[in-house]
C-alpha cells in the first residue's frame, strides 16, 4: 500500500521539476538572446517606440544595450522638442534603473544617468513662456506631497548623475539671454530636486572643466525706489537648497550686457565650499569652509547710462539686504594667489593711490577662521592675508583677531607689515551705540597698545591720497616711529607711554594725562616729556 503512495507522486513531482527546469532554461534563453544583436536591435524600437509614445515627439536612437536586469545604454541618440528643434544629440546615454517596473508597472525609477558627448539645447520663446524641456519633466515626474499639504510638488531623485564632454546652448527671449557652455565633467547626486517650487536637495557636486559665454540683450535692472527693494529683501526667499560640498576646478565664464555696459569674467582655479546650514527663509549661511585658488576675476562697468543705473540698484539692494538682517558665518576661509579687478568707467583715475573704482589686486591671499558678517557684527580672525595693488601698495603680511559690533571694536593680535610699515599689538574702542559712536567721538573709550611699531608716509597716503598736500605728508618715503600704550577719551587721555620720531627731526618720549574741552580754561595735562 505505502509503494502504490509513492507511485503517485513520483509522477507529479517529476512533471513539476521538469516545468521549473524548463521555465528557468526559458528565462536563461531570454537573458542570453537579450544580449544579441538581433534581439537588441528589436528592443531598440521598442524602446524608441516607448518614448515616443510617453513623450510625443521624435526619438531616434542608433543603439541600444540592455543588460537585464537595471542597465540600458543608448547610443547616437536625437530628441525633439514640441518646436520639432533639436533638443538632445549625439553621444550615449548611460541609465541604471529597474526595468521590471518600467516594463510591467510603467514607473520610471532611475538609480544612475551617464551622459558622454551630448549637445541639449534649452530654449524659451514667446508666447510660451515654458522651457523646451518641460514635457519631459512632466512625463517622468511622480507626484509627492509630503513636503507642502496645500501645493503639490514633482520630485526627481538620481542617486548618480555623471555628465563627460558636454555642449548646452541656452537661448531664453523672456530674459534676453544668450549663453553657451563646454562642460568636460559633471559628478553630482540628485536626493530631491523640484525646480518649479525651487526644491534642491544635492549633497555633492563636483564640476571640472566649464567654459561658458553668457550674453545678454536686455537691461540687466531698472532704477526702481529703495523702499521696493526693502520689502523683496524682507519677503521670504522660497528657495529650499541643500547640499554638503561644492567642488570646482578650471572654470572659465564671460559675461556681456552691451546694453547696462556690463562685463565680467572668471578664470577659476579651483573653488571648494562645505555649508553646515543655508536656510535663506531665515537668512542664515553657514558655512564650515570656503577656499578660492588661482583665480583670475575681473568686472567692468563702461560709460553709459544703463551702468550707472546697475550700479545704483546694486548698492541699493546690498544696503536692503543687510538692513533685512542677514547672518553669514564661515569657520575657515582660504583664499590664495588671486587676482581681482574692479573698474568703473563713470568714475576718472585718479594719478595717486588706491583708487577703488579702478582696483586691482594680484596674489590675493587671504585665510582667516570664525568670520561673522549680520547686521550689527563682523568678526573673525586672520591667520594670514597679503597682495599687491596696481597702485604700488604692498601687503606683505596681515594677523589678528578683531571685533566690530555697536558697543565695542578692536583688533588684538596685531601685526601688519609692508615694505615700510610695521605695526603690532592691539587697540580697542568703547561705546553706547554707532550713534554715540558717530555724534559722540570725543567720548569714545580708546585703549591703545601700539609697541614699537613704524609707519611710512606712502602707505598713509595709499589710502588717502589727499593727504599729500599737507607739509607732515610731504615725503612719501619718510617714516615715522610709535610706541604707545594709553587709555581714556579724547577728554581725559591717560598716557602711560609715549615714543614718537618722525616729521624731520622731531622726536618725543612722554608720559602723564591730557584734559580737553571747549573751555580753554578747563584745558590741560600733566605730561613727563
Amino acid at each position: 500500500m505505502d509503494q502504490v503512495k509513492k507511485n503517485i507522486w513520483v509522477k507529479p513531482a517529476r512533471i513539476v521539476a521538469k516545468t521549473i527546469l524548463f521555465i528557468i532554461l526559458f528565462l536563461l534563453i531570454i537573458l542570453l538572446l537579450i544580449q544579441t544583436g538581433p534581439v537588441q536591435n528589436i528592443l531598440r524600437v521598442k524602446a524608441v517606440a516607448y518614448l515616443q509614445k510617453k513623450l510625443k515627439t521624435k526619438i531616434e536612437v542608433g543603439k541600444v544595450y540592455v543588460g537585464l536586469p537595471k542597465n540600458i545604454i543608448l547610443e547616437n541618440v536625437y530628441i525633439e522638442d514640441r518646436q520639432k528643434d533639436t533638443l538632445l544629440s549625439g553621444g550615449k546615454i548611460e541609465a541604471n534603473l529597474d526595468l521590471l517596473s518600467l516594463i510591467f508597472k510603467n514607473q520610471m525609477d532611475i538609480r544612475s544617468i551617464t551622459l558622454d558627448n551630448i549637445t541639449a539645447k534649452v530654449k524659451r520663446q514667446l508666447p510660451d513662456t515654458a522651457f523646451n524641456f518641460q514635457f519631459v519633466v512632466d512625463a517622468f515626474t511622480t507626484k509627492d506631497t509630503t513636503i507642502n499639504a496645500d501645493t503639490s510638488s514633482y520630485f526627481i531623485s538620481i542617486p548618480s548623475v555623471v555628465l563627460n564632454k558636454i555642449r548646452i546652448i541656452y537661448k531664453d527671449t523672456i530674459t534676453g539671454t544668450d549663453a553657451e557652455a563646454w562642460l568636460d565633467h559633471l559628478g553630482t547626486r540628485i536626493d530631491k530636486m523640484d525646480y518649479e517650487h525651487f526644491y534642491f536637495d544635492v549633497p555633492q557636486t563636483n564640476i571640472k572643466g566649464l567654459t561658458a559665454r553668457i550674453y545678454q540683450v536686455k537691461p540687466l535692472v531698472k532704477s526702481e525706489p529703495p523702499i521696493k527693494d526693502m520689502v523683496e529683501a524682507q519677503q521670504p526667499s522660497g528657495i529650499k537648497l541643500f547640499f554638503k560640498e561644492l567642488n570646482l576646478e578650471n572654470i572659465k565664464l564671460d559675461f556681456r550686457n552691451d546694453v547696462s555696459a556690463t562685463y565680467s569674467t572668471v578664470n577659476l582655479g579651483t573653488a571648494n565650499v562645505n555649508p553646515n546650514n543655508i536656510d535663506l527663509d531665515n537668512r542664515i549661511i553657514d558655512l564650515q569652509n570656503v577656499s578660492l585658488n588661482n583665480t583670475i576675476a575681473a568686472i567692468r562697468f563702461g560709460k553709459k547710462e544703463q551702468a550707472k543705473i546697475v550700479i545704483k540698484e546694486a548698492k541699493q539692494e546690498a544696503k536692503s539686504q543687510v538692513e533685512a538682517g542677514w547672518r553669514i558665518f564661515a569657520s575657515n576661509i582660504d583664499l590664495e594667489n588671486n587676482s581681482l579687478q574692479f573698474d568703473n568707467d563713470n568714475n576718472s583715475r585718479i594719478k595717486y593711490g588706491i583708487d577703488y573704482s579702478h582696483f586691482k589686486g594680484d596674489a590675493v591671499t587671504f585665510k582667516a577662521n570664525d568670520l561673522l558678517l549680520s547686521i550689527d557684527s563682523i568678526a573673525g580672525k586672520i591667520k594670514e592675508a597679503s597682495f599687491k595693488e596696481q597702485s604700488g601698495f604692498v601687503l606683505n603680511e596681515l594677523q589678528g583677531e578683531f571685533l566690530y559690533t555697536n558697543t565695542q571694536t578692536f583688533v588684538k593680535g596685531l601685526v601688519l607689515k609692508t615694505p615700510g610699515t610695521e605695526l603690532k599689538r592691539s587697540a580697542s574702542l568703547s561705546y553706547k551705540s554707532f550713534k554715540d559712536l558717530k555724534d559722540n567721538f570725543q567720548s569714545t573709550q580708546i585703549d591703545a597698545d601700539i609697541f614699537n611699531s613704524h609707519v611710512q608716509v606712502k602707505d598713509i597716503l595709499a589710502f588717502a591720497p589727499q593727504l599729500r598736500l599737507q607739509p607732515a605728508f610731504a615725503n612719501p618715503n619718510a617714516t615715522w616711529y610709535i610706541n604707545l600704550q594709553g587709555n581714556g577719551t579724547l577728554q581725559t587721555m591717560h598716557i602711560a607711554n609715549l615714543q614718537f620720531r618722525g616729521l624731520k627731526n622731531t622726536q618725543i618720549d612722554a608720559s602723564g594725562s591730557l584734559a580737553t574741552s571747549n573751555d580753554p580754561a578747563k584745558t590741560g595735562g600733566t605730561l613727563m616729556i
